[in-house]
């Protein structure tokens, strides 16, 4: 199959890096037990996932050189995740219930979660950190290196990225950000939607029965 920006392919049993423009292969893995994680990150980052042992070790796609191996302590690893210009990287330990964002400029960790699954908002900007044993959500800044908010089950945004609603089930509340000025309005119900145009935000709370725009 091809790679996003269709600049390699791979093989059954073993994944090998092809150039398109020259077909000549760059570098063939062999796929030994359970090494079965092949992602990439934007055409020039290629990242070999091994669950055991628990690692993964990024290459560049051009010349086929290891870049760094990274280790996760437990015996499963979760949730490798690369950001979608190949920026960051997320590597998730299932045993520790930890979660590490990386810079992969500098390859250097910049924060550890708790959590083990996480995913980027759609403009890219925002880190989103499920922690299932605490039932809560970690919003973190990707270009601040801030936490927006710690805490909450569930997480959207409008179409314009601009605007975040964070809700918590159990306190039956909802808390919204302005991405911009980073602004807290809290507001309390159980559902949030945002109207299509993206100027209004209807908050449904279904304990007191009324609708609030």
């Amino acid at each position: 199959s091809f790679s996003p920006d269709r600049l390699s392919i791979k093989t059954p049993d073993t994944v090998t890096l092809y150039d398109t423009n020259t077909w000549q292969a760059i570098k063939t893995f062999v796929t030994v037990g359970d090494m079965n994680r092949f992602l990439y990150g934007d055409g020039r980052l290629l990242t070999v996932g091994n669950y055991s042992p628990s690692k993964t070790t990024p290459y560049d796609t051009a010349t086929g050189q290891e870049i760094k191996t990274i280790s996760v302590g437990s015996s499963f690893m979760d949730n490798l995740n690369f950001h979608g210009n190949g920026k960051f990287l997320t590597v998730g330990d299932s045993k520790a219930n930890k979660l590490t964002l990386y810079d992969t400029t500098t390859w250097q960790a910049i924060k550890t979660f708790d959590g083990k699954y996480a995913d980027f908002n759609e403009d890219g900007k925002v880190l989103i950190v499920k922690d299932d044993k605490a039932n809560k959500l970690t919003l973190y800044d990707l270009t601040t290196r801030q936490t927006i908010t710690s805490g909450g089950n569930y997480a959207y945004f409008d179409k314009d990225n601009k605007v975040l609603s964070v809700s918590d089930d159990k306190a039956n509340k909802i808390t919204i950000y302005d991405l911009t000025t980073r602004q807290a309005i809290t507001s309390y119900g159980s559902q949030v939607d945002f109207t299509k145009d993206g100027k209004l935000l209807k908050v449904s709370d279904n304990k007191a029965k009324k609708v609030t725009l």
